[in-house]
């Protein structure tokens, strides 16, 4: 950016933001005092309506206290006959003659005490609670309308505590005959001898109190001690469905504003007597004014918006434009002199960068401007560097043939070192590779000898545990054979005595003879080398001979296939497997309906082997369940001894064959067998799990 165009903009801010400031603060000065103009206003219409208020209560005040000068309350509860009580016929009040004069003289002074005043009702009430007197807007209630109950008024007990031509005020309340919100002015009648036979009181509509505050402008409320708009200009009170509850009929202070600031400015209220205060709600300054009225302890507040102080204020406005237009002129008159101004001093600095442009590079001359000010020394340094560029040149063109021959020598040595970096980076890269194969390698070895340590020694443990085992199978074994062999013996002996019931007990016991005998088998089979006994056998019978040593719970379902298979193996052991597979398979069922599937067929790939599936329907095994599920001693119920599938294992691999599983959580599990059907295709496993 060139210098003049620095000095028009910097010279054109500071005169648009002095002339800017000096404009705001102005308007804002004078803004401020129409707002303390309009708060004084506003104090002083607040005062005048409070003087408004003060001469409504003193004028009720007054006209209750002349309306009792009038010597006929005194003259009808002066008679003897009003002095001895009341006396009631069929619960309507009774008079004598001279009573019922006096009444009626009464009635016609209250009558022309509401014509004078805007009053909703008069009454006369003893000190029982007897009404002797009463009129509802003008009209005089007969005297069976005279209610016997008023003692239970709120106003009752307290106007009596009055001295003479002393009033109680009561706070509003909903009057029952005027169906209205009404102020309750009594006082008591006093007699010569200082007795206060009676009270006399009227109620004044609540309508006349909330009329008198209303505004042109602004709002004027007034709060009372609860938080409650007695009187509001801007809120429409109901006339019909009245609620006799303060809190249900008037709305709370905060309907006027929520603000954090307006809450604040209330508790204010509450402990000064008068003060003036700001708050804004919607994002709008409000001016407040208040004062506490003398009765009730009520607040009468008067408040207006920023914006409506200053609306059709014409003064204002005036002001707005003139400042405008004259800061206009101003900054134009600045913009034009700072023009010329600039021109001035950027002529000498445009005539030195033309001449610094003509120079040549290669042979620089001295620059000649005829100017006295600083100009002269900025022209005089650059002179100075010319002559010093010009030594500088000549110097240089020496240096740089001296750098041209150092270049030469370095690129041949460059192009050297890149070679044996080369070859170094190759030889780097080998050496990496050879060490990534040695840890692996080492790793390898670390994980192998790990693994074969832990078989080791669980293979020590599992052979200790199974020599016990052995032992202790071996001794059941001769006390199951006489049990077997004398249930045998009962059956043949007294078969003909034996009814079904004792039958069925037999046939029970056989059978669980045969399961301890199987689950000894599954520890024997886990502890020593399977002898087989093989030969050709038929899968269905030997699935036959399975179902008849089972108890199958009548939930379960096992189908058995049609077709059938002839195997090379042992009988038996087949037998133990197949014991194993369907038994494991009910209890997975457990009490719910399920199938237990056994298929049988070729296998597709290789016909030399046989596949046989067993497949139910239980609550399948878990992942990680699957991966131990063939290790002895592993289990996953309370009753079992973790040894049936690993026996399974060990009689399938024995035979040549193999076992696999499968299970999906909630739908089943599947157990695999794949065994040869001819005798070349037996072998023995190399590793044992167990050696005895």
């Amino acid at each position: 950016m060139k210098i003049r165009t620095k000095i028009l903009l910097i010279s054109s801010i500071l005169v648009v933001l002095s002339v800017g400031l000096t404009s705001y603060f102005t308007f804002q000065y004078t803004e401020e005092t129409i707002a303390h103009s309009a708060i004084h206003k506003m104090t002083t219409m607040l005062q005048e309506k409070k003087n408004q208020v003060d001469t409504l209560h003193a004028r009720a005040t007054e006209d209750l206290v002349y309306t009792l000068k009038n010597p006929l309350f005194e003259e009808y509860f002066d008679l003897p006959e009003t002095k001895s009580g009341d006396v009631y016929k069929d619960g309507v009040l009774q008079l004598t003659q001279r009573q019922r004069e006096l009444k009626g003289k009464l009635e016609h002074a209250i009558y022309n005490f509401q014509e004078k005043f805007q009053v909703d009702e008069t009454c006369l009430i003893d000190t029982s609670g007897q009404e002797h007197a009463r009129l509802v807007l003008t009209k005089t209630a007969p005297d069976e309308d005279l209610s016997s109950e008023e003692s239970s008024a709120p106003f009752f007990s307290k106007s009596f505590q009055m001295e003479k031509h002393q009033v109680h005020v009561q706070y509003p309340y909903v009057s029952p005959d005027t169906n209205r919100w009404v102020f309750a002015y009594a006082s008591p009648v006093v007699l010569g001898n200082g007795q206060k036979p009676a009270i006399f009181h009227f109620e004044m509509p609540m309508s006349i109190f909330q009329d008198l505050i209303k505004v042109s402008d602004g709002r004027m409320y007034v709060i009372d001690p609860k938080g409650l708009l007695v009187a509001d200009s801007e809120y429409q009170f109901k006339t019909d469905s009245l609620s006799l509850v303060p809190e249900n009929y008037f709305p709370p202070v905060f309907t006027v504003s929520d603000s954090d600031e307006f809450k604040n400015l209330v508790s204010e209220m509450r402990i000064k007597e008068n003060g003036v205060g700001t708050y804004r709600d919607a994002g709008e300054l409000r001016y407040v004014v208040y004062e506490k009225l003398p009765t009730f302890d009520w607040i009468l507040v008067y408040e207006m918006p920023h914006s409506l102080i200053l609306s059709g204020n014409e003064t204002l406005d005036h002001l707005r434009t003139t400042i405008v237009v004259v800061g206009m002129v101003m900054i134009i008159a600045a913009f034009i002199a700072i023009f010329f101004i600039s021109a001035k001093l950027s002529s000498p600095i445009r005539a030195l960068i033309r001449a610094c442009l003509e120079q040549n590079i290669h042979d620089p001359k001295p620059i000649e401007i005829s100017v006295s000010d600083e100009i002269k020394d900025i022209t005089n340094a650059i002179n100075s560097m010319v002559a010093k560029i010009s030594d500088n040149n000549k110097s240089l063109e020496m240096k740089n043939q001296e750098i041209l021959l150092r270049n030469t020598a370095l690129e041949s040595e460059k192009a050297k070192t890149e070679a044996l970096n080369a070859k170094l980076q190759d030889n780097m890269v080998k050496l990496e590779e050879a060490q990534y194969e040695l840890e692996q390698q080492r790793d390898h070895l670390r994980d192998e000898v790990r693994q074969k340590t832990e078989e080791l020694l669980k293979a020590e443990r599992l052979s200790a545990i199974g020599q016990l085992a052995a032992r202790i199978a071996h001794d059941l074994r001769n006390p199951l054979t006489v049990v077997q062999n004398t249930s045998r013996l009962l059956q043949t002996k007294f078969a003909k005595r034996l009814d079904d019931k004792d039958q069925e007990n037999l046939a029970r016991l056989d059978r669980a003879v045969y399961r301890m005998a199987h689950q000894l088998e599954d520890v024997l089979d886990c502890v020593r080398i399977p002898q087989l006994k093989k030969k050709d056998c038929s899968l269905s019978a030997i699935l036959k001979d399975v179902m008849g040593r089972i108890d199958v719970p009548p939930n379960v379902t096992i189908n058995i296939p049609c077709n059938d298979s002839v195997v090379f193996c042992d009988p038996e052991k087949m037998e133990i497997v197949f014991v194993n597979l369907l038994i494991n398979a009910i209890q997975a069922i457990e009490d719910r309906a399920g199938t237990i599937d056994v298929e049988i067929h070729d296998d597709p790939v290789n016909n030399n082997f046989a596949i046989i599936k067993v497949i139910d329907s239980g609550f399948g095994i878990p992942q990680d369940g699957l991966q131990k599920i063939f290790e002895p001693l592993f289990t996953t119920k309370q009753s079992g001894t973790g040894l049936g599938l690993s026996s399974c294992k060990n009689i399938i691999e024995h035979h040549g064959g193999t076992i696999i599983v499968s299970s999906v959580v909630g739908k089943g599990t599947t157990f695999t067998l794949r065994i040869p059907k001819f005798s070349e295709y037996h072998r023995v496993p190399k590793d044992l799990l167990f050696t005895s």
